[in-house]
């Protein structure tokens, strides 16, 4: 800190014991995260002097996003957007809002193994992303599976089949693998159990980011054949939208 100009501490907010004060935000009247983010921009981007950079604490981050497990989420990964997104939430032009995609198909229209369609538009309560690929920058922070055993329109609360629990699931971005062959039985819920999360959800410790306009891919290898019923599969996470 030392090596700062008068100037650069000023601009940073630097007390004269080279303290960085602690950041208080008004989060009631606009989005928390881009509050956050446009904080985060003035500290931990802006200066470099004499080959120093300074950068906001781990614990004034921690302590301004509040206690939610995927907001911190989002927040520690808005650096690895592409810069037009990133400059776009700092400006206040873009927002993250909670988002939840999804695709359903008939076990017997599965071909390849694939369950997201690369021809298919929106379609209510079918899916909500056309063609395989989705308009805005999402970070995937959940997996679930849904099965009905009669057909796509459906209420999808029944057990998954033994071909579905048994198999697994590999989940690609724009021909990037994200997550590799998934044990299905990882995120199944069986007889109830377990209690402490939502029914056949997988959350990701290591939430990935699929990119706007790009293909999404989920491959279910199954156990055995299966063609009855129908498949649900839900990407639950945070997108990035303009406001």
């Amino acid at each position: 800190m030392n090596d700062l100009s008068v100037n650069e501490k000023v601009l940073l907010g630097i007390d004269s014991n080279n303290e960085v004060p602690e950041l208080n935000f008004d989060i009631d009247s606009e989005d928390e995260l881009s509050a956050v983010a446009r904080q985060i921009k003035r500290f931990n981007e802006a200066v470099t002097t004499k080959g120093k950079k300074v950068r906001v604490s781990k614990n004034v981050v921690k302590k301004e996003i509040g206690a939610s497990k995927r907001r911190m989420q989002v927040l520690e990964r808005v650096s690895s957007l592409p810069a037009n997104h990133s400059k776009n939430l700092v400006e206040g032009k873009e927002q993250i809002s909670d988002k939840v995609l999804f695709s359903t198909t008939l076990m017997s229209s599965i071909v390849g193994n694939q369950l997201i369609s690369t021809d298919g538009g929106e379609a209510v309560g079918v899916r909500n992303f056309s063609n395989g690929k989705y308009k805005h920058p999402f970070l995937l922070q959940a997996i679930q599976i849904l099965f009905d055993d009669t057909s796509v329109e459906g209420t999808f609360d029944d057990d998954l089949p033994v071909q579905i629990l048994n198999g697994n699931i590999t989940i690609q971005n724009n021909a990037k693998t994200l997550i590799e062959k998934l044990p299905v039985s990882a995120l199944a819920t069986v007889n109830g159990y377990p209690l402490d999360k939502p029914f056949n959800t997988y959350e990701l410790d290591n939430p990935k980011w699929f990119e706007a306009n790009t293909d999404v891919q989920a491959i279910l290898n199954l156990s055995s054949a299966l063609t009855d019923g129908a498949i649900r599969i839900n990407f639950i996470g945070t997108e990035v939208r303009p406001i």
